[in-house]
């Protein structure tokens, strides 16, 4: 026969009790870490050109994104052609939330991907476009496109 025999001090467990409740009221400092983890996640993504959830490298340029990037004199990393998006993220916490995110308009497009419909581009302050290799236009009518997601 087996026997186990527990004594414990009820004061010693009721006051454990009580700090875990009162504790448990409050947890803005919990909040206020979590935020700082995801903000510190959200910029390593930045600079791995990765997902901070799953690690996976977010898909390469385009070739011809690539090539347009490096005509213009531009070798940086994907998503930072001139590091608005990434210098804009922001971190909240309160009581019983903790966020990161941006006001930046395109970011959810990037985040979750994107399609574009076709529709019409028009010269605005000149009386054409001009396009690389095609020659001037008053008006282009892109096809729209596929913006891949880039958690």
């Amino acid at each position: 026969m087996i026997r186990i025999d527990v004594n414990l001090d009820m004061s010693d467990l009721e006051a454990a009790m009580i700090r875990l409740r009162e504790a448990a009221q409050d947890t803005t400092p919990i909040m206020r870490r979590c935020a700082d983890v995801l903000g510190l996640a959200a910029t390593h993504a930045f600079d791995d050109e990765a997902d901070p959830v799953t690690g996976a490298k977010w898909q390469p340029l385009a070739a011809s994104t690539a090539a347009a990037r490096a005509a213009k004199g531009h070798s940086g990393k994907i998503l930072q052609l001139t590091g608005s998006l990434a210098s804009s993220l922001e971190s909240d916490f309160g009581r019983n939330y903790a966020v990161v995110g941006t006001a930046r308009s395109y970011a959810a497009a990037h985040q979750f991907g994107a399609v574009t419909k076709p529709h019409v581009i028009r010269a605005r302050n000149g009386k054409a476009l001009k396009i690389p290799g095609v020659g001037f236009r008053r008006s282009v009518n892109p096809p729209g496109s596929t913006l891949t997601a880039r958690p």
